[in-house]
């Protein structure tokens, strides 16, 4: 007979324990229990894989090789893991974000390029007003007195 050392006579005192003392006891299911479990999850598989294959259509995908430099073994017609839609659906996500960016940027500098040109356009023509009135605008009583306009 071979001795068991402390540590394993502790290892299988824990093995055999919960956290609160009670020895551990083995759950029992039916028969109908582990087939509506299977059932639940051949449900949430199918549900999983519904959609990654609509994540698969939203996101661009490379073209397929053509079948004369295709290689023998190729899977270039097989539709992409989970891992690889995932991948390249974060790429497409990051590549629409950047764009987006890109464009609002462009956006911002054209309306400020049209503020700026309107802005101009209207001191241009606060000073052509000005430089045709004679004097400055007073306030008298209810009336704005511009002065007389200098022929041109």
């Amino acid at each position: 007979m071979q001795a068991v050392s402390y540590v394993d006579q502790v290892t299988m005192w824990l093995n055999d324990q919960t956290c609160d003392g009670a020895a551990k006891r083995r759950r029992k299911v039916s028969r109908r229990q582990r087939v509506a479990a299977n059932d639940r999850e051949r449900r949430r598989m199918r549900q999983l894989n519904a959609a990654f294959d609509r994540l698969r259509q939203q996101i661009p995908t490379p073209s397929p090789r053509t079948s004369a430099s295709a290689a023998v073994g190729d899977r270039s017609h097989r539709p992409l893991s989970r891992i690889q839609t995932l991948r390249l659906a974060i790429e497409y996500i990051a590549f629409m974000m950047n764009t987006l960016d890109r464009l609002a940027i462009r956006l911002c500098h054209s309306i400020v390029s049209c503020f700026t040109a309107s802005q101009q356009s209207l001191t241009d023509s606060q000073s052509l007003v000005t430089t045709g009135m004679k004097g400055t605008p007073t306030h008298l009583g209810e009336q704005w007195n511009f002065g007389t306009q200098i022929a041109s």
